[in-house]
């Protein structure tokens, strides 16, 4: 153990050193930390309990602000997905309280849509047991 002066602070330097080596005296391990503060004033205590202090807060806000932009990025994972994986969106599947029907009928005859969107409407809501306001007939194809 050495103790180096220097003109601001003086710092302890530790050496640890394997003796029984096969190649000789060989040095494990180096430690460097202040000298014993057992002769410190208050005043270099507080500025090194200060220095700590904001160093810890500007590493927890430095984590926080870059786990706030993650989650700000959390938007698009899905968008990331469909592109890479080719699956379909939540948009794509419709929702469930609104599920998306489509009968693939074409139907030539306006007048008839009515009416024709009426009747699938009625038989699709006696088969889920549910009535026409659980869901929306959004095209009618013909094959």
């Amino acid at each position: 153990m050495a103790n180096m002066h220097f003109e601001n602070m003086d710092l302890k330097m530790t050496l640890h050193v394997s003796c029984f080596d096969v190649l000789g005296t060989q040095i494990t391990s180096t430690e460097f930390g202040l000298a014993d503060a057992e002769d410190d004033s208050l005043g270099s205590k507080m500025a090194s309990a200060t220095t700590h202090t904001l160093m810890g807060m500007g590493t927890i806000f430095i984590v926080l602000i870059f786990i706030s932009c993650i989650i700000s990025l959390l938007k698009y994972i899905p968008k990331l997905l469909s592109i890479l994986g080719g699956g379909k969106n939540k948009k794509d599947e419709g929702n469930a309280d609104e599920p998306a029907v489509t009968v693939e009928k074409e139907i030539t005859d306006k007048k008839d849509d009515t009416e024709l969107i009426a009747v699938i409407s009625a038989a699709i809501a006696a088969s889920e047991h549910t009535s026409t306001d659980s869901f929306v007939v959004r095209s009618i194809r013909r094959r």
